[in-house]
């Protein structure tokens, strides 16, 4: 039921859930990132978007879930940056 649940927010298929759920954090790391320097979440994100990719070429993986949780991590510190930013 969890599984089914998390899919649903996710708007992904119960067999990705684990893949999208370890790369929300590098997504976080990206908007961190952004902080900094946009240049610097750029640069990041297209290098996370090309290993990824070669790794689908490669091994024949879905590249899809693991780069819709890197997504989900940037809008999840996106969305918490905006809140933070208006509230204090």
């Amino acid at each position: 039921m969890v599984k089914k649940l998390a899919s649903r927010i996710l708007f992904c298929d119960e067999e990705d859930i684990p893949n999208i759920l370890l790369h929300i954090p590098i997504g976080v790391v990206a908007g961190v990132a952004s902080l900094v320097s946009g240049w610097v979440c750029l640069v990041f994100g297209l290098a996370f978007l090309a290993y990824e990719l070669r790794e689908a070429k490669i091994i024949e993986d879905k590249a899809y879930p693991d780069i819709q949780g890197f997504l989900w991590g940037l809008g999840i510190f996106v969305v918490l940056y905006l809140v933070w930013a208006f509230f204090v």
